[in-house]
């Protein structure tokens, strides 16, 4: 420090340096010659530069609440009406910081004078654009080349954030891929300082043939289509090229015959998905739940024997757990017009299914008169042996008499 005695040096040549001091020339090293017994003095001139200072604001309020600031030639952030003080002069670069939702000042050149406090100022603008961000699923359809595009822009890979979008709807398109089948086109809505991120889902194609019986509602006009739309197909039409997932299938009606109900069906990827389904005679008759009231016994009801007939024709896909019944739930899976008190009507041994003995008793035919009951398995023995023994004995007779 100045006018401070340094004591115990050596007698002989020495160098006094000098601390360099911002805004201030350091003078230059000294040689000095220190002598036994005396004091010796030595002195520096510091001379102060010619510097300057800058002062900037920033505007808005709400960007500086933003966390808006300011810098010069790439130092040190300063908030607004910071006085940055020594500034050597001639022109320095003032950068500003980028914060959420405010468009950042473009850089300024400010020129510094010595001597003087050099006022700037920058405002920042609100932000009036948005932002999308697509992401494309799955790696493989990606890695195959699918894209995405907003209204008329450039296509773009998936993850890219498109931005400057006037808030409002866009719409999203979407590159077609052999083997694939690209998402939907989609209308969004795009906010102001806001990205909207999307999830969009690539998927393969499946292949979809269609049977449906028996033949005589075939031939008498059966069809299906898909999703509500598009013409009528016959039974054992195959459609290829169809997105994998869920579909809608419903059925055409047919003139005497209760078409399936309308349901949904999997096309599974990369697959040919083979669905049955099966039309059933059309029930006649009056309404469903008085069928069988006030007639007399064994008078069933036409309607209840159409209902019995109509299971007959179609007991094997009706058994679904092929147990040689059919339960009420299976009845109506293929009915869905019968009623529990027609059920109850067919099932005569009153075990909550109804057999093929059964419904034949109901049709009026003989019950296990068909060759797979076990009623049927018997008498059809008992006529054989009966026709064996009659046979036996017509060639005793004959031999008797020759």
């Amino acid at each position: 420090m100045s006018h401070f005695t340094l004591t115990g040096i050596a007698p002989g040549a020495h160098m006094i340096c000098f601390r360099p001091v911002s805004g201030w020339t350091t003078p230059p090293d000294q040689p000095v010659q220190i002598s036994s017994g005396l004091i010796t003095y030595a002195s520096g001139q510091y001379v102060s530069w010619p510097v300057g200072a800058l002062k900037f604001r920033l505007f808005p309020a709400g960007a500086r609440y933003a966390g808006a600031m300011w810098r010069v030639d790439g130092g040190d952030w300063h908030p607004s009406h910071f006085t940055m003080l020594n500034l050597a002069p001639g022109t320095r670069r003032v950068a500003f910081k980028t914060v959420p939702c405010w468009v950042t000042p473009p850089p300024q050149d400010v020129t510094i004078v010595a001597n003087e406090t050099r006022d700037g100022s920058a405002t920042y603008q609100p932000v009036t654009t948005g932002a999308v961000k697509v992401r494309l699923i799955p790696t493989a359809a990606r890695d195959a080349g699918a894209l995405w595009w907003v209204d008329d822009r450039p296509p773009r890979a998936s993850h890219f954030t498109e931005t400057g979008l006037e808030p409002g709807p866009h719409t999203l398109h979407f590159l077609a891929l052999p083997g694939w089948c690209e998402p939907e086109e989609q209308i969004i809505v795009v906010a102001a300082c806001q990205t909207t991120d999307v999830f969009a889902e690539y998927r393969r194609l499946g292949a979809l043939k269609v049977r449906l019986l028996p033949e005589e509602a075939r031939l008498g006009g059966a069809g299906w289509r898909l999703d509500n739309t598009g013409p009528w197909w016959p039974s054992h039409k195959t459609l290829f090229d169809l997105c994998a997932g869920p579909h809608w299938i419903e059925f055409q009606e047919v003139a005497g015959w209760q078409a399936p109900p309308a349901q949904t069906v999997e096309v599974p990827p990369l697959q040919t998905t083979l669905p049955i389904y099966t039309y059933v005679p059309a029930l006649a008759g009056a309404s469903a739940d008085t069928i069988g009231e006030g007639e007399g016994e064994g008078d069933i009801g036409a309607a209840v024997k159409d209902v019995a007939e109509a299971l007959l024709a179609a007991f094997a896909t009706a058994d679904a757990d092929g147990d040689g019944k059919i339960s009420l739930a299976e009845a109506q899976a293929h009915l869905e017009t019968l009623t529990n008190g027609q059920f109850d009507a067919l099932d005569l041994d009153g075990d909550g299914a109804v057999s093929e003995d059964e419904l034949l008793a109901v049709t009026g035919a003989p019950a296990g008169c068909h060759a797979n009951s076990p009623f049927g398995r018997s008498l059809y023995k008992l006529l054989s042996d009966a026709l064996l023994i009659g046979l036996a004995s017509g060639s005793h007779l004959l031999r008797q008499r020759l």
